[in-house]
């Protein structure tokens, strides 16, 4: 993932969880309103699915903050096998002032979502530290902390040559219209079509619901070496390695009453499952963008001795 993408979508969507109440029900937009409606976003700007081995088993991530909704029968299928979580990106419509008007859906707009998802991490550089924060790139990484020698991490997988080929890759997909693919059996919008040094690798599949959301379904946890009988030796670096998370842009293209609206995309990152749902972190995603160094932390008031700590699990890698 680019961390500076991630937090530029991410500045814009900070507010988000203003938008908690209105999630959980719907009230259809007035014509009046509609025509109030100067701009457009995605929200959530980042949003979180999960990889899982059940192979038609899944349910909706968390879109409020606060403890989860287990959803029905649980988090694993009948067999024990994980379900996938889906991340659903909905389009909110603002007023000239920047004033929230509501959403926007498909019954009283045309909405097509575009998807590019990809997995990069193969063709990158070795998992040491973020390149962008300030120990890594010799800064002082606190007030009255001397600054350490740059971060100069080797590339994964330097022998390979082609390294394109070390890049899953499927292409951009687009979709749009309430409920399609329900089921998620239609090949055009898997997430097929990129490999790894020639083993296909699927990446997911895009579905929208009855409102014309958008669902992002990740891949179904597959991780293996190109080498059979390869072993994983570090819990980051294995070279000649892939799985079947990803990330990437979410785009959507607004028509109301026949005038495009111009409109701010998203993120979707696919993690791997969460293990421990109920259990919130300290650190939030939010406090990472605004504070993401100690010296930010001190600047703004959290006391020193209490920085060490908060960072040490803070990760948005």
């Amino acid at each position: 993932m680019h961390r500076r993408n991630l937090l530029r979508y991410g500045a814009f969507g900070l507010a988000a969880a203003a938008l908690g109440p209105t999630l959980g029900t719907r009230r259809a937009l007035s014509a009046r309103e509609a025509a109030t409606i100067e701009s457009c976003a995605v929200h959530p700007a980042i949003g979180v699915a999960r990889v899982g081995d059940s192979p038609d088993g899944w349910f909706l991530g968390p879109e409020v903050p606060g403890p989860p909704v287990v959803p029905d029968g649980g988090y694993k299928d009948a067999r024990g096998r994980v379900k996938r979580q889906a991340a659903r990106f909905r389009v909110y419509g603002y007023d000239r002032d920047g004033a929230l008007v509501g959403e926007v859906t498909a019954d009283r707009a045309a909405i097509g979502w575009s998807v590019h998802l990809a997995n990069g991490k193969a063709a990158w550089y070795d998992f040491d530290e973020a390149l962008d924060i300030p120990a890594a790139m010799g800064l002082p990484p606190a007030p009255l902390v001397a600054p350490s020698t740059p971060l100069r991490s080797a590339r994964r997988n330097a022998s390979i040559v082609d390294r394109a080929s070390l890049r899953i890759d499927p292409g951009l997909r687009e979709i749009g219209g309430a409920s399609v693919n329900a089921d998620g059996g239609d090949p055009g919008l898997r997430l097929d079509g990129g490999s790894f040094l020639g083993t296909a690798v699927s990446l997911g599949e895009l579905r929208t619901d009855a409102a014309g959301r958008l669902l992002v379904l990740g891949g179904h946890g597959v991780s293996a070496p190109a080498i059979p009988g390869m072993l994983a030796n570090t819990f980051a670096n294995n070279d000649l390695w892939h799985d079947d998370t990803a990330d990437g842009p979410v785009a959507a293209t607004v028509w109301i009453d026949g005038r495009q609206v111009p409109t701010t995309g998203g993120w979707v990152v696919v993690a791997p499952p969460n293990y421990a749902p109920g259990i919130q972190s300290v650190v939030t995603w939010r406090s990472q963008a605004l504070y993401g160094s100690p010296g930010a932390y001190v600047k703004y008031g959290v006391p020193e001795y209490a920085v060490a700590p908060l960072i040490g699990g803070m990760s948005t890698r």
